[in-house]
């Protein structure tokens, strides 16, 4: 059982307390306005019970150059912190603040459209709010991803103007002849275009017959689609 608050020094909003008052019984109170360090207190009894020193350096007082150190006297002995380790466990002990509230029960914050259907989620014990925060952290990632995705596939019709459907671009598979077939294109391109300066120079001396215009603008397509596809 606690008896006495020995000292608490550099930590919270003390610099050095003192325990004056008469020891502790089994029912005992201690009561202070708010920000007087009560939640401080509860704090570092929860860190003596398990030995967490980065608890108590976590509430090093602001502005102070001295290490924090706290000093509780139990029945069984004295418990104390001296900068750096506690030097013993005074053994388990349960404080029933905000802190442990935070971690034993998991109220969802916000109203979405799932829990409009249930109202608020209310999950009691730590691993069930250990798992609560992890739904809602994958909840954050998925949004996160899918603005991310809905971007790149803004991006990616960009700069190729062809694609109508991102996924059924990525599910295409590149033809093992896909070189042989752009050169195949090319080569009809070229010798449609060799057809047309051929027969706008022969034009001008009165002759030769006007290639097909139509056939020429369908093979710059094929070309086109067959390089923007791959």
């Amino acid at each position: 059982m606690l008896l006495k608050l020995q000292s608490l020094v550099e930590v919270g909003r003390f610099s050095a307390l003192k325990h004056k008052a008469p020891r502790f019984t089994r029912l005992s109170l201690i009561y202070a306005r708010n920000g007087h360090g009560k939640s401080t207190v509860c704090a570092l009894l929860r860190a003596a019970s398990v030995r967490d020193a980065a608890a108590v350096l976590a509430r090093k007082r602001l502005a102070s150059r001295n290490a924090p150190g706290a000093k509780f006297e139990w029945a069984d002995g004295t418990a104390e912190f001296d900068g750096r380790q506690w030097s013993t466990c005074p053994g388990a002990l349960h404080v029933f603040d905000q802190d442990y509230v935070e971690r034993n029960v998991h109220v969802a914050g916000s109203v979405t459209r799932d829990n409009k259907r249930q109202l608020l989620q209310v999950i009691v014990g730590q691993r069930g709010v250990e798992l609560a925060q992890n739904i809602a952290q994958l909840d954050v990632d998925v949004r996160t991803a899918s603005t991310r995705l809905s971007e790149l596939e803004r991006l990616i019709k960009a700069s190729q103007p062809v694609v109508t459907s991102v996924e059924a671009y990525f599910s295409y598979e590149i033809p093992v002849d896909i070189e042989e077939q752009i050169a195949s294109h090319s080569r009809a391109v070229i010798r449609d275009f060799r057809a047309l300066n051929e027969y706008t120079r022969a034009n001008h001396h009165g002759g030769a017959s006007r290639p097909d215009q139509d056939a020429l603008r369908a093979q710059c397509r094929r070309v086109v689609s067959i390089l923007g596809r791959y």
